[in-house]
This record gives C-alpha cells, structure tokens and sequence, in this order.
C-alpha cells in the first residue's frame, strides 16, 4: 500500500498534492517500461499536481501539459520553474506582514488590475496562498489531517485562528521550497503548460510540430459523481486574480464549470477513454501510459478491461498492464445490472495500461 506520507515528503511534489494524484514512483516506471527517449515531448493532458511533468523533465524531457483546473496549473508551472531564495523570502516577509490572507488576495486583484499581469513573485504568492490554504483545511498535505479533525472536534474555530493557521500553513509551503530548491535543478528543456480542457478532436499542440515524437502518460479523473467543491472556489479565486497570465489563456479554457465536466464525464466515460485514445491516435503518439481504474464504465465493462480491449482499433499494442498497489483497496456501489446486476459493494483497483503505436513496435 502506498504510504501518504513518503509521497507528501518527496521534494517539489509535497509542495502542493492532490490526493487523486499519482506517485512518482509510478510515473518514472511508465517511462521505463516505454523505454522514452530524451527526444521524446511527454504529453499529459490531465497534469493535475504535476507528477509528470517534473519526473519527466528530471529525466531530460520536453513537456507538454494541460488541464481544466487553473490551480492544477499554477502548481505545475511553479514547480516546473521554482523561485529563487531571494524571491522567497520577499514572498515570505508579504505573507508576514500583509495582513489575514483572505486580505492579501482582495489586494492582489487590485493590483492585477492596475498592472495587467502576474508577475513571477506574485503567481509564487497565490501559489503559497492556496497550497497553505488547501493545508490548513486537511487537503494536499497527508501530515496535516489527522491534527485538522482533531483540533476541528476539539472546539470551533474562529475566522482569527482560521486566518492564523492558512497563514502558518502558507509561510511552511514557502519553507518547503526553500529546503527543496537547494537540491533542485531547474529543467533546461521548454515546457509548456496550458489552462484548457481536454479537447478529443485537436489536431495539434503548442509547441509541438508534425514530426514531434509524442508520449503520452497521463492519469485522467477516475469515474466517480464526485465534484470537489474547494478545488472549484481556489479554481476561481486564481482566474479572478491572474486572468491575463499566460498559462491561462482565455480563449482556450473550457467553457463548463468543473463540476458539469466532471458529471458528463462519468456517465460517459466508456466513450470518454476512446476519445482519449483517439487524442492519442490523431496527434500521433509513439506509445502511451494511462491510469484507469477497475470500476465499470456505463457499459458495464471494467474501465481497465476496456481501454485494453479498445488500445488495437486505435492502432496500439500492449504492452503492460501494471496494478499498483499505492492506492487503498475502496468499495463502491455497483452501477447498475449491467455491471453488477445488483449495488453490492466492490473492490477497486487502479491500473497503468502501457502500449506502444503499431507501426512503432
């Protein structure tokens, strides 16, 4: 079983976690057994924390990366291109002295508007901001949960000692880069990463020219009704204050809210892997590594089964298939008769399928 908090430990990745996010462990075996090569641009359209990116671009890769959440954005961009010391330390002497958080934010709108843009400075302040709120409310950070539901059982918390701990939880994330980026070298190779959702008909990428040898590994959201309502209010408060960074082009966002895209994906998602696989075809994938999971799809297949069952139509031969055991064994409900035939609970497992294009092999 995966242990949390060696995860939340790993430099660069404890900065900001998703909990649904995969291991770096797992994204460095799915290169490996593609056997990626340095000319190889990996592709993750699903970025979420930035896993992917960062192991990739540790191990000499082009990127390139998208994603409908603007915080999934922010944190790969950081992460993929940290601040110096100096710079941490004006953000942490803001932080110190610019009053409640909730404050600092109202101000950083203001200034955006005046000035028409983020600087580097100010997208590594809202990123401290919402990864030490994301803490300070038992989110992201697998050290700090069990001390959250216990001090929220202890006694209520008012908006002062809320502020005080986001604030806390704030100048540690700016600790935690400090410690990090000692040891970090910043990846010479370009990364591009965009605020956009995944499109299954694009034809082309930034960056990314007809004779690009593409990778695909990626970890899309797992078929489950579930909207997380605070990614969506940090989502939110980061397009209201950086609206005109570059990363976040507005023209390309999605025009759903997170919470639709997210719906329509579940009770689509048998059609939703094949579009994935088609995105893979269409841009000319030379292999690819995807996680899904073991639930059945509305068809009543195991989504696992079905992605390696659709890999040949899309012209693509496999060549692993990988069971990793960092997730928890959950139950959920079963879907329907044509899963189940009953709602008896089931075990779930999470699976990295790895194929390579035919006219590769």
């Amino acid at each position: 079983m995966r242990r949390d908090a060696d995860v939340a430990a790993a430099p660069v990745h404890r900065w900001l976690r998703f909990a649904d996010g995969w291991s770096e462990r797992a994204v460095h075996r799915a290169l490996d057994v593609l056997r990626a090569r340095r000319k190889d641009v990996i592709y993750d359209p699903f970025v979420g924390s930035g896993t992917t990116p960062v192991v990739a671009a540790g191990r000499g890769h082009r990127t390139v990366s998208m994603d409908h959440s603007a915080l999934a954005v922010l944190a790969t961009v950081v992460k993929l291109y940290p601040p110096d010391a100096p710079m941490l330390d004006e953000i942490a002497e803001k932080l110190r002295t610019g009053g409640p958080c909730g404050i600092q934010i109202r101000k950083l709108q203001v200034r955006r508007l005046r000035r028409g843009a983020a600087s580097p400075a100010q997208r590594t302040l809202v990123f401290a901001l919402m990864a030490g709120w994301l803490r300070a409310h038992g989110r992201g950070h697998a050290f700090d949960r069990e001390s959250f539901a216990a001090r929220a059982e202890a006694r209520p918390e008012s908006d002062v000692d809320a502020d005080a701990r986001w604030l806390g939880e704030a100048l540690r994330v700016v600790d935690d880069m400090r410690a990090d980026i000692s040891t970090y070298v910043t990846p010479a190779s370009l990364h591009v990463v965009r605020c956009r959702e995944f499109a299954p008909e694009a034809a082309k990428l930034p960056g990314i020219t007809a004779i690009t040898p593409i990778v695909m590994v990626t970890s899309p959201p797992l078929p489950i009704r579930h909207v997380d309502t605070d990614r969506q209010r940090l989502d939110r408060l980061i397009h209201t204050t950086v609206p005109r960074l570059r990363i976040f082009d507005r023209h390309d966002h999605h025009t759903d809210s997170p919470g639709a895209a997210e719906m329509r994906r579940v009770s689509t998602y048998d059609s939703f892997l094949e579009g994935l696989l088609s995105h893979a075809q269409n841009l000319g994938c030379t292999s690819l590594a995807i996680e899904v999971s073991s639930r059945p799809a509305p068809n009543g297949v195991a989504c696992d089964e079905l992605l390696v069952s659709r890999l040949p139509a899309f012209g693509f031969r496999l060549l692993d298939v990988y069971r990793d055991d960092r997730e928890p064994i959950r139950t959920f409900a079963g879907v329907g008769a044509g899963a189940t035939g009953s709602h008896a609970p089931q075990s779930e497992r999470l699976s990295t399928v790895c194929a390579v294009a035919v006219d590769e092999g």
